[in-house]
Formats: structure tokens, C-alpha cells, sequence
């Protein structure tokens, strides 16, 4: 993927969830995915280790499936490359650091992880399936659309989110993904293009967040099941907590503050 990238700036000292992002002018037709042809190289150890996170998410959430994700192999310059992998590689590698950040702080997953990547892990997937992100601020009259997702859910649960949001998948175009996560998520059919806003780090589970804004005709949606209720946020304003990472970056980057 292209694009121009800079230094991450950290979100303002004292803000409760770990993100990083910095604006990045594009839009998803100018978006180029460098893709690998094989599945990205995944560390034995580093996925024996997560394993016992993998198996409670799927004790708590009887009904995830697994299914492909594209992953970071490596931000290079401008260039952002993807390989293909699995979401439950994703919950092994990426999820199982945030499950011992909230446990422990810097453990033994995230010096593996730090290790694998040459101490860049932002920028170097190498080892791990670092599921690559999409959020997308719904926008009416300047608010942002909001849900809290469901406390039973074993992913960020009663976290305020973007809605829609996901993962990249491999070779499905763009706006045909973000296209179905919108009417599946908010019931809402796309009104028009969605415009890049930046990209987004989750630092807990070591991954980017591709956030982008869409512009909507009304306020009217309909919540998919994963969610409890919704509220429109002013960005330039007082946010809700507890935020989805993914949900910060995408405030932050619209509010300026990334």
C-alpha cells in the first residue's frame, strides 16, 4: 500500500487508551496493496505461547470463525506490504500482547514480538499476524457514529468503537469491504467514497489501523447484534470511555490531535 507516512506522535500525555496515529492524505482508489503470494511467516514460539489466549476467546465467543486477514509484513518508506494469514493467527499473535499487557505489562509475548521485528514491531510484522485494521468515522453534521460493543464479546468488550470497523482481507477490493461492513454493522448503504484520514497504531496489539471518514445523508442506522447502543460524538469534544483503540486513532486523527 502507498502512501506518505511520518514519525507516529504520540495521542496528549495523560490519554487513557494507547494508540498512535498521524495523518496521511489518500483515498482508497489511490491505495496500492502490496500483498505477498504466501501466507506470512508465523514464529512457532510466539504461537504456542498464544495459544491459551486463543482458546479462551473461543471458550467465551463459541461462535468466531476463523477466516483470512491481511497482515503487516513491513512498512518501508511510503510502501505498506501485506501478506495473507488468519483471524485466529491474529487473536494468537496480536490479541494474546494485549491479554498480557492488561495481565502483566511487558512480558514474554511482547519481548518475542519486539525481538521478531528488530524493535520495530509497528512497522515489521515479521513472526506475527498482525491483522491489519479498518475503522471508519460515520460522519453526520460533524458528529461521529459511536457503538459500545456487547460485554460478552471476547474482543474489546463495552468498549465505545467506530462503526464500521474490521480487518483487511485479502484480495477483496477496498470499498467493496468497507462498502459491506457498513450495511452489516450500522444497516446504513454507502452514500458516497470514504476519504482516507490516516493510519492508526493499536500499541497493545501491536497493529495498524487504516481510518478513514464517510460522509452519511441522515442519522439513521440500525445496530448490528455486537452492539448495545450508539451515540454521535462531536470529535472536537469530551469522548466516551472506554474507547476501542481503533476508535481513539480515528478521533484523534479528525480532531487533530494525532
Amino acid at each position: 500500500m502507498k502512501t506518505r507516512l511520518s514519525s507516529p506522535a504520540a495521542l496528549p500525555e495523560g490519554f487513557a487508551t494507547p494508540v498512535r496515529g498521524h495523518p496521511a492524505a489518500f483515498c482508497p482508489g489511490d491505495l496500492e496493496l502490496r500483498e505477498a503470494a504466501q501466507a506470512a511467516f508465523l514464529d512457532p514460539g510466539l504461537m504456542s505461547a498464544g495459544r491459551t489466549h486463543l482458546e479462551w476467546v473461543l471458550r467465551h465467543s463459541p461462535e468466531a470463525h476463523d477466516g483470512p486477514v491481511a497482515v503487516l509484513g513491513r512498512i518501508e518508506g511510503s510502501t505498506l506490504s501485506v501478506a495473507p494469514s488468519s483471524y485466529f493467527a491474529a487473536l494468537a499473535t496480536g490479541d494474546a500482547l494485549r491479554a498480557e499487557w492488561e495481565r502483566e505489562g511487558f512480558g514474554a509475548l511482547r519481548a518475542r514480538a519486539h525481538e521478531l521485528a528488530n524493535g520495530d514491531p509497528l512497522r515489521n510484522g515479521h513472526g506475527r499476524a498482525a491483522a491489519i485494521g479498518l475503522a471508519v468515522a460515520a460522519v453526520c453534521g460533524g458528529r461521529v457514529l459511536l457503538a459500545r460493543r456487547a460485554a460478552h464479546l471476547a474482543v474489546d468488550p463495552g468498549r465505545w468503537h467506530v462503526a464500521p470497523s474490521g480487518t483487511l482481507e485479502p484480495r477483496v477490493a477496498l470499498a467493496d469491504q468497507l462498502a459491506r461492513e457498513l450495511e452489516e454493522e450500522i444497516g446504513v448503504t454507502a452514500v458516497g467514497p470514504p476519504a482516507g484520514l490516516g493510519l492508526g497504531f493499536d500499541l497493545l496489539r501491536l497493529r495498524a489501523e487504516l481510518c478513514f471518514r464517510l460522509e452519511l445523508y441522515s442519522e439513521d442506522f440500525a445496530l448490528g447484534e455486537e452492539f448495545t447502543e450508539a451515540s454521535w460524538v462531536d470529535p472536537l469534544e469530551s469522548w466516551p470511555d472506554p474507547l476501542a483503540p481503533a476508535a481513539a486513532a480515528v478521533l484523534a486523527l479528525l480532531a487533530g490531535r494525532a
